[in-house]
């Protein structure tokens, strides 16, 4: 069993790095596996242009990014947290004018008979 869509949140490095240790040794007991390579780390606040110690979950190293897409919703690292929804406006717009498009030759159909 895998572990999905969880957020662990920490005010240090070192105290998010006990936090995934519990969740490693715990998830063994109970069979549930955390995929490292669809992990993501990042950082809001002061810290967020330093260079940060790897972080592990089990032997598995998890890698520091600038941003992560969390249920849709695409985050930022910075000094403060930070969102980006281009993308989620952009698909939006698009299934608009695709919908309304659709619409149009509906209408256009119907008119002719």
């Amino acid at each position: 069993m895998y572990a999905d869509d969880i957020i662990l949140l920490s005010a240090s490095v070192a105290h998010l790095q006990m936090i995934l240790d519990i969740c490693y040794v715990r998830g063994t007991e109970i069979d549930i596996m955390f995929n490292a390579k669809k992990s993501s780390l990042f950082v809001v606040g002061k810290a967020c242009d330093v260079l940060i110690d790897t972080m592990r979950i089990g032997q598995d190293t998890i890698n520091w990014n600038k941003s992560l897409k969390y249920l849709g919703v695409q985050f930022k690292s910075g000094h403060v947290l930070q969102t980006d929804n281009e993308i989620v406006v952009q698909k939006f717009y698009a299934a608009a004018m695709q919908y309304v498009a659709m619409l149009n030759l509906h209408l256009r159909c119907q008119c002719c008979f």
